[in-house]
């Protein structure tokens, strides 16, 4: 047999109570519970039992003694009876009897025999000589008990003077009074056991715990993002310790916090100076706002003037959202940037953006995009949509023209040829670009904001002025989404004519 060595590391699924059913999933002022009552439960047992025994072998030997002393009693008086006189011994022996079960307990039987008389005092009829004959062969064997008529008895006498007396008990009748005597001591014991517990109870209660509970309480506040609370410490070392632990990393995770605000302050700061600010297009009004989902995201829109007097119009949207998101939409300005510089078609921006955004970003990046040229003179917007939900053009008497997607979104491909869409605008037309954050808003119970409820919403205030519409529109998303934040960045523009038509 290979030699072991005991480690002097306490077994973790042993000081976990894993040997306990389902103690693991307890409190720990439960597990503690069963710590200090299991054992003393068992041990409590084992006294018990031991008691029991012990207390059984004392009472069965003072109840041999005091048969003994009685059948000495019996054996004196009988041998003063006339030896001829049955009848009177009979009787003096039914009534010692009777005295016995009066005082002591029934079922107490006695056997006298003198020469070949037998006179027994116990159970009548037929089973009186049978009980007679087995208590008197037992005694001659010296057998400790007998089992007679279903009973266990004790029994002892005396023989002397040619006299023999016998005298037994049932130890059914010993065994209650052991088992009246041990109740009392268990309920003495299980008062002082409850007595202990509940003092236990309230210890580990004030102690480990109350504390527990304040720490887990307010790691459940951390954890919503209440940086920065702290908690009580404890009088014990070990939850002074854990509460010290819990306090730094409270402070730890709220200056992090603090510090990423900051970061994602100047960022917001940032994302908003790519975005046009005040801006006037001859022959154009518009209304724009952006809000994204979290403190930056990745929606893009732009009204960028061009060299040869036309306007570049674009709004754009990242796949994703939050800092990857923001940084791609802040790369597709500049390409557009750097694009319109050399070409004023759409198509050929596009194209060019498509294929530096390819070779920059990594596979799975990619961004819708709906952009157009404006030539006020003519009032021509000759467009490009690359995958990118379609703008709604609305005239009161031809109604919707759809802004439709005729190509891939750019950065999957770098081969994509986009061809090119015109459209007249008419004084009194009205115009909406949005990103899939306005359509795709969802209500409470699931149902998506969806196209026709825009279009509804386009054509009940077409006649107001753009800010109007815009705020119409706004609301109405809001309202439909009710308390449940936006999933995602939600982009809107509003165009219309800047002369009365």
């Amino acid at each position: 047999m290979p030699e072991t060595h005991s480690s002097p590391v306490t077994s973790p699924r042993l000081w976990s109570f894993a040997w306990l059913p389902r103690a693991r999933s307890q409190p720990i002022s439960i597990r503690l519970l069963l710590a200090v009552n299991v054992p003393l439960g068992i041990a409590l047992a084992t006294l018990l039992t031991w008691e029991y025994r012990r207390e059984m072998a004392e009472a069965l030997s003072d109840a041999r003694t005091s048969l003994r002393e009685g059948a000495i009693g019996i054996h004196e008086a009988v041998a003063h009876l006339d030896r001829h006189s049955t009848e009177a011994t009979h009787t003096f022996v039914n009534e010692v009897c009777l005295k016995m079960e009066a005082i002591h307990s029934a079922n107490h039987r006695i056997v006298v025999t003198r020469g070949p008389q037998t006179i027994y005092s116990g159970e009548s009829g037929p089973a009186a000589a049978q009980s007679a004959a087995a208590l008197t062969q037992a005694f001659s064997t010296a057998q400790p008990r007998l089992l007679l008529e279903g009973n266990l008895v004790v029994f002892d006498g005396v023989v002397d003077r040619g006299i023999g007396v016998i005298v037994s008990e049932d130890v059914q009748h010993i065994q209650s009074v052991v088992r009246q005597k041990l109740t009392l001591q268990l309920g003495m014991l299980a008062f002082l056991g409850v007595v202990a517990a509940a003092i236990v109870n309230v210890v580990v209660w004030r102690v480990v715990s109350r504390p527990l509970r304040h720490m887990a309480r307010t790691v459940d506040v951390i954890a919503r993002g209440q940086f920065g609370v702290q908690v009580e410490t404890s009088h014990s070392r070990e939850l002074t310790e854990l509460a010290t632990s819990v306090n730094l990393m409270s402070r730890a995770l709220d200056a992090t916090e603090n510090q990423r605000r900051r970061v994602m302050e100047s960022a917001r700061v940032i994302q908003e100076h790519l975005l046009p600010q005040e801006v006037r297009i001859p022959g154009l009004a518009v209304c724009h706002d952006y809000q994204p989902a979290d403190d930056i995201g990745g929606d893009y829109y732009d009204l960028l003037p061009l060299a040869n007097g036309s306007w570049l119009l674009v709004v754009a949207d990242v796949v994703g959202h939050g800092v990857p998101a923001a940084m791609a939409a802040a790369l597709l300005k500049a390409l557009l940037l750097c694009a319109s510089d050399h070409s004023h078609a759409p198509e050929d921006i596009l194209q060019q953006v498509n294929r530096r955004f390819v070779s920059l970003l990594p596979v799975g990046r990619f961004v819708t995009v709906l952009v157009a040229i404006w030539h006020p003179e003519t009032r021509q917007l000759v467009y490009v949509n690359a995958g990118h939900p379609p703008g709604l053009a609305w005239n009161p008497q031809s109604g919707f023209r759809e802004l439709a997607s005729t190509a891939m979104p750019v950065g999957i491909l770098d081969d994509v040829v986009y061809q090119p869409q015109e459209l007249r605008l008419a004084t009194d037309d009205r115009m909406v670009w949005f990103t899939d954050g306005l359509i795709e808003a969802f209500s409470p119970t699931g149902e998506m904001f969806g196209m026709e409820r825009l279009r509804q919403l386009i054509i009940e205030h077409a006649t107001c002025p753009l800010e109007q519409l815009q705020s119409a529109i706004l609301t109405a998303v809001r309202a439909f989404a009710g308390d449940k934040p936006l999933a995602d960045d939600l982009t809107l523009l509003v165009f219309g004519s800047d002369v009365a038509p």
